[in-house]
């Protein structure tokens, strides 16, 4: 035999001797039943001025904490303010728009889908019914609502007017008492 061929056999002999070691070396299979549950203090073992901070014992009334759904409904400390509401329907072409409202507010129609463009303005009758005439007709397929107009002059607060179920807030528009799209 050859040098060269010593060298062969006993790099195949070592790489033989590699993987059978490799081979027998095995890894422990790890079950879900193996995995350890993290320790747990003794409730005896901790000072008596320390309290445990689960299960809550205390500190809610009964019942009152037992689940998180559905979400209960946060309080809200605004004064409700008046309904507003836009006849409807509202068609294309349409110069007037009519509505209902609490006396003597001023209020300005604005085009919605224009981002806060003043349509008209008007303040609400006596009689709770108010009448916007508009310049231009109303185009088709874009929301009208209408919100608080000029108060300065007035003896109205601008915070009466901030809370409705019925009311909408649009960014870079603020707050709405109705919104109409127009058919």
């Amino acid at each position: 035999m050859t040098k060269k061929n010593n060298y062969v056999s006993v790099l195949i002999l070592l790489l033989i001797f590699i993987f059978s070691l490799s081979s027998c070396k095995t890894q422990p299979e790890v079950s879900d039943d193996a995995v350890p549950e993290p320790a747990v203090p003794d409730q005896e073992t901790l000072p008596e001025t320390e309290e445990s901070a689960y299960p809550i014992e205390s500190g809610y009334p009964a019942g009152e904490i037992e689940s998180s759904y559905p979400m209960p409904e946060a309080e809200i400390n605004y004064k409700k303010g008046p309904d507003f509401n836009i006849n409807e329907p509202v068609k294309a072409g349409d110069t007037s728009v009519t509505g209902k409202g609490p006396a003597g507010v001023p209020i300005e129609l604005i085009d919605i889908s224009e981002i806060d463009l003043i349509l008209a303005e008007t303040i609400i009758n006596k009689d709770g019914t108010f009448i916007f005439e508009l310049d231009k007709p109303i185009e088709q397929n874009h929301s009208i609502g209408i919100k608080l107009g000029n108060i300065s002059n007035t003896s109205l607060n601008e915070e009466d007017f901030l809370y409705n179920d019925s009311y909408f807030e649009r960014p870079y528009v603020g707050i709405l008492f109705d919104i109409v799209y127009v058919e």
